[in-house]
């Protein structure tokens, strides 16, 4: 399967924290695989490395990364430096803008999914079997909104133009829909700007398309008896904040586009009075699977939560090697979780036991 990169963007292995294991079959067995970012010593995907640490031993870790020249290399910032600059220029006509602003939308999305998709292409040629690849990373409509609105934050001539241009996209649907009567207009506004970028994100072709290369990569890697685990995202914040302002949703908002059914989704719960709940910054619907702590060194998010999971269901296929991933991730959410608020939470002390034999 070929690997569909946007453009000045490579992916690299990084170095190795030990020497690949030779074995006969040439296969790599039950590793512990993170696609993430090793840019320094503080980079994310260490810390996440080390989360998963929590729960056992990781195995033996393999690091994947996309290399970057910066962070504007990313598809979806490559995208919105591109809508900004044409945005910001000149005053546009109506159909021109409307046009500018979809395109973002799609090559942001479909940008994002192949770039972790060419990762995941470059993990299943290595020749990984009873293996999980963990990837603590997402990208939903809110993360759209949030890159829509940053240009309107500042001050400056050209953010005004951007303004006018992106506000002239909205009209015709201000026209059309029905929304909550805002005393700001700047409510009606982001209210209309989100449900434009869920629209077009479910109606696009080629968001539909880069979604079932994604799943199609999926199936490949588990092909092996691995697995693939996806954060859910720490959206769900903003989520709570809009709704409190009288946004009116429809639950999709803070759905990652890489929770796909053939990969495990994580999101976080937290240490409350009342005992282990959903925390309010996960991301959360249908989509997610099981629920792991989401604290780990005074930070927090689902990206701790999900290679705890990954490392539970590694030291799975270890111990049960003819199980696949479905069959995998079931005995996890059975054996290996406590009946939690609303759904499992990976039990560490369970999966501690569960690694050491017991």
């Amino acid at each position: 399967m070929n690997a569909i990169l946007p453009a000045r963007c490579s992916i690299t292995r990084s170095p190795q924290p030990s020497r690949r294991p030779t074995l006969e079959s040439g296969a790599i067995e039950n590793a512990s695989i993170f696609i993430d970012t090793f840019n320094d010593s503080e980079a994310h995907g260490f810390k996440v490395e080390a989360a998963s640490a929590e729960v056992g031993p990781n195995g033996d870790t393999y690091r994947y990364c996309q290399r970057q020249a910066g962070g504007g290399t990313l598809p979806h910032l490559t995208a919105l430096k591109s809508l900004v600059h044409d945005f910001s220029s000149k005053p546009l006509a109506e159909g021109e803008a409307n046009e500018l602003l979809d395109h973002f939308i799609t090559s942001a999305a479909t940008g994002y999914l192949d770039l972790i998709g060419g990762v995941l292409d470059e993990v299943t040629s290595e020749g990984f079997s009873h293996s999980v690849a963990n990837a603590s990373q997402g990208f939903d409509e809110l993360t759209l909104f949030q890159l829509l609105g940053h240009p309107l934050r500042t001050k400056s001539p050209s953010s005004e133009t951007y303004k006018q241009n992106l506000e002239l996209c909205l009209e015709q649907q201000r026209q059309v829909e029905v929304i909550p009567q805002f005393s700001d207009p700047r409510m009606t506004r982001d209210q209309l700007l989100l449900r434009r970028i869920g629209k077009t994100l479910r109606n696009s072709p080629e968001v539909k398309a880069a979604s079932e290369r994604w799943s199609a990569r999926v199936r490949e890697f588990e092909s092996g008896h691995n697995s693939v685990v996806v954060a859910a995202g720490n959206t769900g914040h903003h989520l709570n904040q809009l709704s409190r302002i009288g946004f009116v949703f429809d639950q999709q908002e803070d759905f990652n586009l890489l929770a796909v059914p053939e990969v495990t989704t994580v999101g976080a719960s937290k240490h409350t009075p009342e005992g282990e709940m959903l925390a309010s910054s996960s991301s959360f619907g249908p989509e997610v699977d099981l629920l792991a702590e989401g604290s780990f060194g005074g930070t927090f998010g689902t990206s701790f939560s999900a290679p705890k999971v990954a490392n539970a269901m590694r030291a799975v296929h270890q111990r049960f090697p003819e199980k696949t991933s479905s069959e995998v991730e079931l005995f996890v959410r059975g054996e290996l979780c406590s009946v939690g608020q609303p759904i499992a939470m990976l039990d560490l002390e369970t999966v501690q036991g569960f690694q050491h034999g017991e």
